[in-house]
């Protein structure tokens, strides 16, 4: 069984990514985190297969989450979400630089519903049967 970990400040994001997540042909053990600094907590007793993270959040946010995470010995996947793509200052994305620091898969959540069955099946390395001949 597969250990997911969903850490957004949102609790509503939560639902519908849990919501996602269930709807898959996957056994997952899925467990929710509302910052950087709950999910280190959970992370370090639990050590699941994938993080999915907002970049946004008080107390430790996703790209401080994602460095944490790349100094582990045992480093879950990662997959980095956010509402924003644009920087402040407009020259960089967001989501971008949470690749460049490491996170595996990048995904808008306005993306979410139609995109995170297929970033969590690349992360987890598996195939979901769509039967297509």
């Amino acid at each position: 069984m597969k250990k997911i970990l969903i850490v957004d400040d949102h609790q509503s994001i939560r639902f519908v990514i849990k919501k996602l997540l269930c709807q898959m042909d996957i056994p997952m053990d899925i467990h929710c985190a509302s910052d950087g600094h709950e999910a280190v907590q959970w992370i370090n007793k639990y050590m699941p297969n994938l993080v999915i993270t907002d970049i946004f959040m008080p107390r430790m946010d996703g790209m401080e989450l994602i460095r944490h995470l790349n100094a582990s010995t045992t480093r879950p996947k990662i997959i980095a979400m956010t509402n924003s793509s644009v920087t402040d200052q407009g020259n960089t994305l967001y989501l971008d630089c949470a690749k460049e620091l490491g996170a595996d898969q990048t995904i808008l959540k306005s993306q979410l519903i139609g995109s995170l069955a297929t970033l969590v099946e690349t992360c987890l390395d598996m195939k979901m049967d769509n039967a297509e001949t």
